[in-house]
């Protein structure tokens, strides 16, 4: 594609086209740059981590979410994950499903992470209700955050399920991969974790908008790509 507009252009773009396209790209980098500094939460989110399959999937089967009378009748599983992105903390997505009980629903908690790598502060709650049946194979939940928690990529997170109520039981949906992740549980309503290392998670995606800077090194990867594909083009 030539510089029509201006005559310069089209002189540098004739015979020495990769000036041209050089300064097609500063222009480009330019407005990606005034955009994303502009607009630091244009809405777009990215995936900051996820281990769903394509199409949101999930397998079968999964850690059981549950409350007890008893001491040691709580099961409550945890799993540690690094994000992917600095960014505002959007929504969480889980695959989940009720079991038994009277209450149809869990508690979704998300923590930071302390400095030993384990559960460290509540970030953002939420109590999805209605969950569809074990027998169905379970259901997407997202859970919308209304808060302004920034996640920032390298850190470690926990996400963590509690029963809504005493007696009732949910499970989190294993995924389709075997990829295994810092596992935890609590055997008393949350009051201490018990440590396993890695283990198979429970399915679910963190996401967030992210920050001017890595809008900005989206953009630079988005142009690099269409680079190489013209050349690939025009070879």
């Amino acid at each position: 594609m030539k510089c029509r507009k201006r005559p310069v252009l089209a002189i540098i773009d004739q015979y020495c086209p990769r000036i041209c396209d050089m300064i097609r790209s500063m222009r480009y980098l330019t407005f990606l740059a005034f955009v994303a500094f502009s607009f630091p939460s244009s809405g777009i989110s990215a995936v900051a981590f996820t281990n769903f399959e394509p199409g949101m999937t999930w397998g079968t089967g999964g850690w059981i979410v549950s409350g007890s009378n008893t001491t040691s009748g709580w099961s409550i599983p945890a799993s540690r994950f690094t994000s992917e992105v600095t960014g505002l903390l959007t929504s969480v997505q889980v695959a989940v499903a009720h079991q038994s009980g009277s209450t149809n629903g869990m508690s979704v908690r998300l923590y930071g992470s302390n400095g030993a790598g384990q559960i460290g502060l509540l970030i953002e709650q939420w109590l999805p209700t209605n969950l569809a049946p074990v027998e169905s194979g379970g259901g997407l939940v997202t859970l919308n955050s209304k808060t302004t928690s920034m996640l920032t990529k390298g850190n470690h997170y926990w996400l963590a399920l509690f029963p809504l109520s005493l007696g009732t039981e949910s499970v989190w949906m294993w995924p389709k991969n075997e990829k295994l992740l810092p596992y935890a549980y609590s055997t008393n309503g949350g009051q201490m974790f018990n440590y396993i290392g890695d283990s198979l998670p429970g399915t679910f995606q963190v996401n967030a908008v992210p920050e001017p800077s890595s809008m900005l090194a989206l953009g630079v990867g988005g142009m690099l790509l269409r680079r190489r594909s013209l050349k690939s083009r025009t070879s």
